[in-house]
């Protein structure tokens, strides 16, 4: 069980890092001038350069490590809450990776 309740924790901290960072360069970027192009263009990096590429492969190593283990936990029998908190953290950043472009949409 002890091998589970660190997987849970670096599960955690890797998808609260991921969030937090793309949550700060996103204000970052929405908080230029809307009257000039720098907001334009710092949005449309933070779309290309941070949503897409650092974003996505952080939320892709967080879904994979949290899928991953769900699979195995549920084959050598682990409790039922530690198989949901995998499970949902295999979803969860998908559906944060999906919040992030609707604000982003609704900022431009």
């Amino acid at each position: 069980m002890k091998k589970y309740t660190v997987m849970k924790l670096i599960t955690l901290l890797l998808y609260r890092a991921v969030t937090a960072f793309l949550a700060v360069t996103l204000a970052i970027s929405a908080g230029a001038d809307p009257e000039t192009a720098s907001r334009g263009i710092g949005l449309a990096v933070w779309i290309v350069v941070f949503w897409l590429i650092i974003g996505g492969s952080g939320y892709l190593v967080t879904t994979l490590c949290a899928l991953i283990t769900a699979i195995v936990a549920a084959k050598r029998g682990v409790p039922r809450g530690a198989r949901a908190f995998f499970i949902a953290f295999s979803i969860l950043p998908i559906v944060t990776e999906g919040l992030f472009y609707l604000a982003v949409m609704l900022i431009a």
